[in-house]
């Protein structure tokens, strides 16, 4: 099952609408239309669907309804749905997104956008508490900057016309990411093992790049 990501200007007025905008399928469950959400949405958005009554007696809000509900597979109580909150927990973070939050009748247009400024804050989140930031020195060549994200490596961000040398380029990621060495001291360069000599290496906090 795909999501129907375009910004339509079409105007849904209750749940039915809004998982036939959604997915194709006006019944479609709250929990199938929240799952699909969180697959193909890279930032794992959560889904929250508001009620017109406290009807789950068992939660702190009665009348919220969390996808990954039990209850969110019983397309009878989609019927009592007015309105849907979207957000985000940034993994290896502790930052939360959101919730965005709509209420019937709204713009399918709207609910996208909500979707979008989630993943765009979330992304943003994610990279900066999920890099390692890194200065790298040598006496006879200008100063690089460094990012490792995941096994994902930036050199000199980006700009292809000022890298270092491969050879030291592969000694840095050998380094970190195969011994798993941890830095100790963020002030202080060290010397990259089995790089060419005068080659160091400093951590930074990565809180000045953004």
């Amino acid at each position: 099952m795909d999501l129907k990501p375009e910004k339509e200007k079409e105007i849904v007025n209750n749940y039915a609408e809004f998982a036939q905008a959604s997915t194709g399928d006006p019944n479609e469950s709250p929990y199938y239309l929240g799952r699909s959400l969180y697959k193909y949405t890279a930032c794992g958005p959560w889904t929250v669907f508001i009620l017109d009554e406290p009807l789950l007696k068992d939660k702190f809000n009665p009348d919220e309804l969390y996808y990954e509900d039990k209850q969110a597979g019983d397309c009878d109580l989609a019927n009592h749905i007015i309105g849907v909150k979207v957000g985000s927990i940034v993994e290896g973070s502790d930052v939360e997104i959101g919730p965005e939050t709509l209420m019937f009748p709204f713009e399918m247009e709207k609910f996208w956008e909500a979707v979008e400024e989630v993943n765009d804050q979330a992304s943003f989140y994610w990279e900066r508490d999920n890099s390692s930031w890194f200065l790298l020195f040598h006496p006879d060549h200008s100063q690089y900057h460094v990012k490792a994200c995941w096994g994902d490596w930036e050199w000199n961000f980006g700009d292809e016309k000022d890298q270092p040398p491969e050879e030291v380029k592969q000694a840095v990621i050998k380094w970190i990411d195969e011994e798993n060495y941890c830095f100790q001291h963020y002030e202080e360069p060290e010397v990259i093992p089995n790089a060419p000599e005068g080659w160091t290496l400093c951590e930074f906090i990565n809180d000045g790049i953004y």
